[in-house]
C-alpha cells in the first residue's frame, strides 16, 4: 500500500512546482468589454444631460472618460456618437450635430433617436421638408419615439 501511494505524493507535488512557476499574465480587457465600458459611461453622459446638465460639464467629463479609450473604439461606439451629437445641438453647432447624428445612425440602424435628432436640427435650420422626412423615418423605426413625434407634430 506505501507503495502505491508513494507515486501520488510525487505526482501531486510535480502538479504543485509547475503551478508555482507559472506567471499569470497581466489583465488586459477585450476590445469588447472596453467597447461596453464606454457605451455604459456615454449612456451615463446622456442621461445626466436629459437631466438638465450643461453640455460643459458633460464634455468635460467626457473628455476624462475618453481619455483611455483608443478612435477606433470611440468611432465604433454608438452612445459616444449619440452623445456628441447631442452636445454639439446643446453648443450650436448644427452641422457638425447632424454629421455626428447620421453617423450614429449608421451605427445602430434600427435606432430611431439618432434620425429624430436630425429632424431637430432640420426644423432648427428651418428645413421643413427635410425635418419632416427624417421625423417620419425615425418613427417608422419606433412610433412612439418622442422627439421624432414633436417634430412631425410641429412640422
Amino acid at each position: 500500500m506505501t507503495r502505491l501511494f508513494l507515486p501520488v505524493l510525487v505526482i501531486l507535488a510535480a502538479s504543485a512546482n509547475a503551478l508555482e512557476v507559472r506567471e499569470v499574465p497581466p489583465l488586459v480587457k477585450s476590445d469588447r468589454a472596453l467597447a461596453a465600458e464606454l457605451e455604459r459611461g456615454c449612456w451615463e453622459l446622456i442621461y445626466v444631460l436629459d437631466g438638465g446638465g450643461s453640455a460643459g460639464e458633460v464634455s468635460a467629463r467626457l473628455s476624462r472618460l475618453t481619455d483611455g479609450y483608443s478612435e477606433r473604439l470611440r468611432s465604433g461606439s454608438y452612445a459616444y456618437q449619440l452623445l456628441l451629437g447631442r452636445l454639439a445641438y446643446a453648443v450650436g453647432d448644427l452641422e457638425r450635430a447632424r454629421e455626428t447624428m447620421m453617423r450614429a445612425s449608421g451605427l445602430n440602424p434600427a435606432a430611431a433617436e439618432p434620425l429624430a435628432w436630425v429632424a431637430v436640427v432640420e426644423l432648427k435650420r428651418g428645413r421643413l421638408e427635410a425635418a419632416l422626412s427624417a421625423a417620419n423615418t425615425a418613427l417608422e423605426l419606433d412610433p412612439l419615439q418622442p422627439v421624432a413625434r414633436e417634430v412631425a407634430r410641429g412640422v
